[in-house]
């Protein structure tokens, strides 16, 4: 007996029998709703068994939840198989044979897969793929859930509270799992943006005419480095949230300071600390959309090029210009390294606080220094190219 094709992704199905087996993730992707539910439930009661007999320990329950996880494990493990080998079949009965999505003419969407993956592994329990791929509502859901839970998590540490802890590794867990099944959409090509097309390409589809001068790597560099100052985003021109970031980065860099200089109480060591982490996560978020070439600059054009696209008449005056804020940058990290490292130290004390302040100390004098030496490689192209041109110059003008 012949079968059809299924239009599904052998890949996404793979993934998620493997990872997500025992849950019945990949029978809901399928279309085998009934089976996948029956799964889930075996799932569910056999991990909260196991959870619920912990604390205290009970032998005979722990047994009960672990033969719910073997049943529905085995089960899931087959299905794996069968996906690998292609013989798994959707709920028509057609065969899952294709690894890539079988994606209709005109349903493929201009959103950048690569940037879809990468916000969905790192920043996935904040929603933060579902706002790119715009998808709103379930991302203010993601982005909830993950506050709530983190929140509750780091409320329980101090002091520590069981039944508040547990709840708050509920919602990271529920959060983190339906992040973990976008990423395998994602990673298989099988994710829909908010106007239900495909992200199949890994580059952003870039319309002709809207590619920014400015350079990716620079970008890139600039968010993961300076992010949470707002460097990158006064690069590419956008001032105002520039402004915002640095603003974050500075009071919450301030109030650290403070709170270890006049040993203020650990409330506002947490206000710091969230200043912080809030222009942490806006800089890498950015850092992905740049390396993915998804970042817009200040024109709305999407910034591709890896290399700043800069006339051969200009290039000197850049080359200037990168060889001098190379040096502001060295004095600014060796500065800033060696007040953090004194402070850090003396808040600590004693033998470990002094080993800290040697080793801040020594990592801002060899940040300074290969800073400085990349300032010098840089003068001394300059100077190359300057002579070779001079030359070039001089024995054109010469007679033979």
């Amino acid at each position: 007996m012949a079968w059809g094709i299924s239009p599904k992704s052998r890949l996404a199905t793979t993934l998620l029998a493997f990872f997500l087996g025992v849950f019945g993730a990949h029978r809901f992707y399928i279309g085998k709703t009934v089976t996948a539910i029956v799964m889930l439930l075996l799932g569910i009661a056999g991990l909260a068994t196991i959870l619920a007999t912990l604390w205290p320990l009970n032998t005979e329950w722990f047994f009960v939840g672990v033969s719910f996880i073997a049943v529905v494990g085995i089960w899931a493990f087959v299905d794996f198989i069968f996906a690998v080998i292609g013989r798994m079949k959707d709920d028509e009965s057609r065969l899952i044979q294709k690894w890539g999505l079988v994606v209709p003419a005109g349903r493929t969407s201009p959103k950048s897969r690569l940037s879809t993956t990468l916000l969905a592994f790192f920043l996935g329990i904040f929603g933060a793929h579902r706002f790119y791929i715009g998808k709103t509502i379930t991302a203010i859901v993601m982005l909830l859930l993950g506050i709530v839970g983190l929140a509750t998590l780091l409320a329980t540490l101090w002091p520590l509270n069981i039944e508040w802890l547990f709840l708050g590794a509920s919602f990271i867990t529920a959060v983190g799992i339906w992040a973990f099944v976008d990423f395998i959409f994602a990673v298989s090509g099988s994710m829909k943006d908010s106007e239900g097309r495909f992200i199949q390409k890994w580059g952003l589809v870039v319309p002709a005419g809207d590619i920014s001068p400015k350079s990716r790597l620079d970008t890139s560099l600039l968010a993961f480095f300076l992010g949470a100052f707002g460097a990158h985003r006064f690069y590419i021109g956008k001032s105002n949230t520039a402004t915002v970031m640095f603003l974050l980065g500075i009071v919450g860099l301030a109030t650290l300071g403070l709170a270890a200089i006049l040993q203020l109480n650990v409330e506002w060591f947490f206000v710091g600390v969230s200043f912080i982490i809030a222009a942490g996560i806006w800089a890498f978020i950015d850092f992905i959309l740049a390396v993915s070439g998804s970042m817009k600059d200040s024109e709305g054009r999407f910034i591709q090029k890896w290399w700043l696209v800069v006339p051969a008449s200009e290039r000197e005056y850049y080359i200037k210009y990168a060889i001098t804020t190379l040096r502001v940058i060295a004095w600014i990290i060796l500065v800033v390294g060696l007040i953090g490292s004194l402070v850090w130290g003396t808040t600590m004390g004693g033998t470990e606080g002094g080993v800290q302040i040697v080793i801040g100390v020594i990592g801002s004098f060899l940040a300074w220094l290969a800073l400085l030496a990349a300032r010098e490689l840089l003068k001394l192209f300059m100077d190359v190219k300057g002579n070779t041109i001079n030359t070039a110059e001089r024995l054109t003008k010469e007679p033979n």
